[in-house]
């Protein structure tokens, strides 16, 4: 966006950040909000040793992944092409039909991306991996069956290494309005992950839809998260 006004991490791309980097993946993020030069900074990372490129959209974000998506296959035809987020999981079956698109990945993803690193790596087939759509050799859509959603409990806490994260400081917050009631402009603001889903039952929202649970962390995992940060 030119004027991006409140900003923040995309949390579930930091969440498949911090599972990949924590499996000992070598991982870079790029955040279309803050760089409007992402499909450069995209095309420049990938590399002959470029595992994926993964992309989070939702439904209005589509076309300029699929616009991206081309670029990529034009540039390095063989790195394979992961799309996931709310588009994805809603139109599984649209998505895997772009010629660009090798993967689909239905719901949350923080299991379900080491699978298909084990794919990339020879260690399973696209078969047996729950959770996603893709079209076989003949251009038949498979949909494979769902998976449970994640475990909170398993996934690691951010990992703000993934991010520069002056980028994010020096933007606005939603949440500003409530921390500096004082006029303390000095105060920055950045996510940790408390929960998965949602608590709230809003009738258009995908989380009702799909019926996901409204998932917690501990509150000594919280405690531990907040020292870690300090």
């Amino acid at each position: 966006y030119e004027t991006a006004g409140c900003v923040y991490p995309a949390t579930g791309i930091m969440v498949i950040g911090a599972v990949l980097k924590k499996a000992g993946f070598s991982v870079s993020l790029i955040d279309g909000t803050i760089d409007p030069k992402y499909k450069e900074s995209v095309l420049a990372k990938i590399l002959d040793r470029t595992l994926f490129v993964g992309f989070s959209t939702m439904t209005s974000q589509i076309a300029m992944g699929y616009e991206l998506a081309k670029k990529i296959k034009e540039k390095s035809p063989d790195t394979p092409i992961i799309f996931g987020g709310i588009h994805p999981t809603l139109f599984p079956e649209q998505v895997v039909l772009n010629p660009y698109i090798d993967i689909a990945v239905i719901n949350e993803g923080a299991k379900t991306v080491l699978e298909i690193m084990d794919y990339l790596n020879g260690k399973t087939q696209l078969e047996d991996i729950r959770g996603i759509a893709f079209c076989d050799t003949e251009g038949n859509i498979k949909i494979n069956p769902p998976r449970p959603l994640d475990d909170i409990s398993e996934i690691p806490h951010f990992d703000f290494e993934l991010l520069d994260v002056s980028r994010y400081l020096n933007a606005t917050s939603v949440y500003e309005r409530e921390l500096r009631h004082n006029g303390d402009g000095s105060i920055h603001l950045m996510p940790i992950l408390t929960g998965l889903g949602c608590c709230f039952r809003c009738a258009f929202c995908i989380n009702v839809i799909l019926e996901r649970r409204y998932r917690v962390r501990s509150a000594s995992s919280i405690v531990e998260e907040i020292k870690r940060l300090q």
